[in-house]
């Protein structure tokens, strides 16, 4: 099994949503990051997986969503990784409210956990240092 980073040139879908983004003159700087972490309570990893599944293939057609990869922990299946990138705060706000999110994350998956975690980041792109040199 080839392990890695998935490859963004890889991706076509990806790749297209990503250089919209910036060819729209959009900041990337706009970009809101959420890095979630999600402890399934044991006997329950079956269901939130599946309740992922589904939310995943929904949000990634959500317009302000620019990525959104899913993970699990190989050592404890009940542990599960979300790093997700969205176009602003409008867009997150948008995804939080949407039907998909209600049906397969707040009613379904969550319930099921025996944690949450969220983080939420602004990409940040640190200036070049030697620029203008």
């Amino acid at each position: 099994i080839k392990r890695g980073f998935p490859s963004v040139t890889g991706d076509r879908r990806l790749a297209s949503r990503l250089h919209t983004v910036r060819r729209s003159g959009d900041s990337p700087r706009m970009t809101i990051v959420v890095v979630a972490r999600w402890v399934a309570r044991r006997g329950e990893e079956q269901a939130v997986a599946d309740a992922v599944t589904q939310l995943v293939r929904a949000a990634r057609a959500e317009p302000g969503c620019l990525l959104l990869w899913a993970h699990r922990d190989p050592g404890d299946p009940r542990v599960f990784l979300f790093y997700e990138h969205f176009a602003d705060e409008a867009a997150l706000a948008a995804h939080a409210e949407t039907e998909h999110f209600r049906r397969h994350a707040l009613d379904d998956a969550i319930p099921r956990l025996e944690s949450r975690e969220r983080s939420f980041y602004r990409l940040w792109e640190p200036a070049d240092r030697n620029a203008g040199a």
